[in-house]
């Protein structure tokens, strides 16, 4: 038998480590997975960040026409811009067929989304028809608070 040591035998060659690029197909997946989750979270921020930005200027108007009602006390004002501003977040909303509507059906397509105390239904129908109207502090504020809370109950519901 040979001595080993005397064989003409080369040393034991260790493969090059495995280089980082390319990329195997798994991970190929995972980033355009994670490509598409950024997009789609993007999207989704933007998205909510539009439906926030009308909702603030709708809110902030009615801030506004009730500041304005306690300077100068112009009921009409309040009830009119009230109004105007609940049928404009209707068209927003793609509701166009109820913010056209008048009277009773125009109080029953504001229920569907939050209900009217009963004090404001015949403010809402004919107030501002009338040639004179009064409205006390609690009315006014009953009137704001329920398009506030109108208001918001339609955001919550619209999907964007």
């Amino acid at each position: 038998m040979a001595d080993p040591a005397t064989l003409p035998l080369r040393d034991i060659h260790l493969p090059p480590p495995v280089s980082w690029w390319p990329p195997a197909p798994g991970w190929w997946i995972v980033a355009a997975l994670l490509c598409a989750a950024l997009v789609w979270g993007i999207w989704q921020w933007r998205r909510l960040r539009r439906r926030q930005r009308w909702l603030r200027e709708a809110l902030a108007e009615l801030e506004r026409l009730e500041e304005a009602w306690k300077i100068d006390h112009d009921d009409h004002a309040l009830l009119a811009g009230t109004t105007a501003l609940l049928r404009r977040v209707q068209l927003h909303l793609g509701r166009r067929h109820d913010a056209t509507l008048n009277g009773t059906a125009w109080i029953e397509s504001l229920a569907r989304v939050a209900e009217p105390p009963e004090r404001l239904r015949a403010l809402l129908v004919e107030g501002v028809y009338r040639p004179q109207l009064s409205l006390d502090a609690q009315e006014a504020e009953e009137l704001v608070s329920f398009a506030r809370q109108w208001i918001r109950a339609a955001a919550g519901g619209k999907g964007s």
